[in-house]
């Protein structure tokens, strides 16, 4: 993934594993999951794809439930935001949408809180333009 996972889940996780830590010692487990239905985007007559917001993470992305490695531009709240593929596609406090570690289109900030510059809320529109 081009955002933080591996930086900030794998590498340690591998570092304890190559330090000779057991695989069941690493994390907590987890043994009540629950599953959460993502909300299906749909497409209109003009080929825009209409999603939601289905949450802001812990470092102000907004998360969407769009899937597209062919998006021009993600539209949230009047702000038509481009799509890049790492964070520094753009300039610091610039919006860019980018295919998160959860394969999800999510609005991030470069060095910033997507979610204050834009103030969304959970279930608010995101429209995504596509490619031909």
């Amino acid at each position: 993934s081009p955002t933080f996972l591996g930086r900030d889940v794998f590498a340690p996780g591998a570092a304890r594993l190559a330090l000779g830590t057991a695989l069941d010692d690493i994390g907590t487990p987890f043994h009540t999951p629950i599953i959460l239905r993502t909300p299906e985007a749909t497409r209109d007559a003009q080929g825009d794809v209409h999603g939601e917001v289905i949450g802001i993470d812990r470092f102000g992305n907004i998360l969407t439930n769009l899937v597209s490695r062919r998006a021009l531009s993600i539209h949230v709240l009047g702000v038509t935001v481009p799509v890049g593929h790492t964070y520094t596609d753009v300039l610091p406090s610039s919006l860019v949408a980018l295919v998160g570690s959860s394969g999800f289109i999510e609005v991030a900030a470069r060095d910033a809180s997507a979610a204050e510059v834009l103030p969304v809320k959970r279930g608010d529109s995101v429209v995504m333009r596509i490619a031909p």
